[in-house]
């Protein structure tokens, strides 16, 4: 099995395939409705539905998918979420039995499957596994990716795989606002020369000139970020969102200075400029109390230059599947850092990449990363 991408696509899968079994992560993703995985799974479900293939799930599956329920519903007195949750699998999926011949695949595979030398699959993964194995089912979609490189004898598609390419075609074009993008113009001296300490000076927060508008910090920060030639962000503090408004100060974060400048510590601060109370480490804030600032954030990045320091001496004893989710971790880290403040109404949100800047988009801006946040794990993960 090829450990960089999945033998063949969901849309091969519908459209040769007779039987298709699951992990049970790809059916909690599903019944959930976890995007983007449910989205990908969605061709399948309906093609099901439509009697054009049969789906299938081992009791392995249905034992966890049952544990969950129970655990998660262990508050509620006298509800057991046993009937509602065998009843859509059951009108979805034909349970497959741990047999004997199914138990033997089991062992053979987690005996001879040793990365490293050590035995690393669970039992529980192993019979699931087995179970398609040995009842040769057309394609078996999981999202663990141990068991993919395990199971060499069937179609194993890996979900993650299939979400960088669904990342890769959303992001940018599909969360970009349309129309023009800015270009650096002629530069002001937008950052003072000498010492000015923002509010914010734990975050190493400065104050700009008072002749200075947002438009002049963003292109100053194409020259700071092209010195410093990492993902980065600058987050400007307006005194309004009027084009002409004064800024009050000016933040600053990249990967090197996280541990003296936090992120999250940024976002509130953001946060407290705009009088509004923090929510969560990701996702839009809640129970805003506009005040009439404005926020901007530049988000400097470049797929580009990920790609290409991915194909450095050092980085190439791990898989091309590894390095390119390495490479899109980078490019999105710093949209991903500040998510928070992505899709509130006093916040604009720019990509500045290839020498433009392209505004996000605030809802669909906000989807995705909520949706990158579930394909690629917390932020420094």
């Amino acid at each position: 099995m090829s450990d960089t991408v999945a033998s063949i696509s969901i849309e091969e899968a519908v459209r040769n395939s007779k039987s298709i079994a699951m992990d049970t992560n790809c059916v909690a993703y599903y019944l959930e409705d976890v995007r983007p995985w449910s989205s990908i799974l969605e061709p399948v479900f309906e093609a099901a539905l439509a009697g054009a293939l049969e789906l299938y799930v081992s009791t392995v599956v249905v034992s966890e998918l049952l544990s969950f329920a129970h655990f998660e519903s262990r508050a509620r007195v006298g509800y057991d979420p046993e009937l509602s949750l065998l009843a859509t699998l059951q009108r979805h999926f034909e349970m497959v039995d741990v047999t004997e011949r199914v138990a033997r695949v089991a062992g053979r595979l987690r005996g001879t499957h040793l990365p490293g030398g050590k035995m690393s699959l669970k039992t529980p993964d192993c019979l699931i596994g087995a179970t398609s194995l040995s009842d040769r089912h057309d394609v078996f979609l999981t999202n663990d990716e141990q068991l993919f490189h395990a199971l060499s004898g069937i179609n194993t598609i890996f979900l993650k795989d299939v979400a960088l390419n669904w990342i890769a075609d959303h992001f940018p074009s599909k969360v970009i606002e349309s129309g023009a993008s800015l270009t650096p113009g002629a530069l002001k001296t937008a950052l003072p020369a000498g010492v000015s300490a923002g509010s914010g000076l734990g975050l190493g927060a400065i104050m700009p000139e008072s002749n200075i508008d947002w438009q002049d910090v963003l292109f100053t920060s194409f020259q700071v970020a092209g010195a410093l030639n990492e993902p980065c962000a600058m987050c400007v503090l307006a005194a309004s969102s009027a084009p002409d408004a004064s800024i009050e100060e000016i933040l600053f974060w990249h990967e090197g200075i996280e541990r003296e400048r936090p992120y999250r510590r940024i976002v509130r601060r953001v946060q407290e400029h705009l009088g509004m109370q923090a929510a969560a480490a990701y996702g839009p804030t809640t129970d805003e109390q506009p005040n009439g600032k404005c926020a901007y954030i530049f988000v400097h990045s470049s797929r580009a230059r990920e790609e290409l320091r991915q194909k450095e001496a050092e980085f190439l004893s791990k898989s091309e599947y590894q390095r390119n989710v390495d490479a899109w971790k980078k490019y999105l880290g710093p949209l991903r850092a500040f998510g928070a403040l992505v899709g509130i109404s006093p916040v604009r949100v720019f990509l500045c990449e290839g020498g433009e800047a392209r505004q996000l988009k605030a809802a669909a801006g906000s989807d995705f990363v909520a949706i990158a946040n579930n394909v690629f794990g917390p932020v420094g993960k």
